[in-house]
């Protein structure tokens, strides 16, 4: 099982538009629920979701009850939000040869996005 960047986007946006702070599973719409699970088990591991471990040893995958998203999963929440960035950052990627680490997108995610940001502080198109 590959780690899908879009996935973990995805998972995190979800998690933003909760309104309260109960504790509930992450399910996104035309994803298998074993896939999602890893992908939140990713997001714990990274600090990007506080959640209470409730799996079991008959489970396919991690089972998790997310309770929200943690400082670290709103900086990248906020570094992802853009559409535009989010593709020339994964273009970036892409043209260095595909698969880089987790902190490795963080870093181009946030080179793009603060590019974008000096673009626009000089008064030029942020693209």
């Amino acid at each position: 099982m590959e780690r899908d960047l879009e996935l973990i986007r995805e998972i995190i946006e979800a998690v933003a538009k909760w309104s309260d702070r109960q504790a509930r599973r992450v399910e996104i719409d035309g994803f298998d629920r074993v896939l999602v699970d890893h992908h939140v088990d990713l997001c714990v591991a990274k600090g990007l979701l506080k959640a209470i471990d409730v799996t079991c040893l008959a489970d396919q995958s991690p089972q998790y009850l997310v309770i929200s998203i943690t400082f670290e999963g709103y900086d990248f929440l906020d570094m992802a939000r853009s559409k535009e960035v989010w593709r020339r950052a994964k273009d970036t990627v892409a043209a260095i040869g595909g698969g880089t680490s987790f902190e490795v997108f963080k870093a181009v995610l946030a080179e793009v996005g603060k590019s974008a940001a000096m673009n626009v502080l000089q008064g030029k198109a942020a693209f």
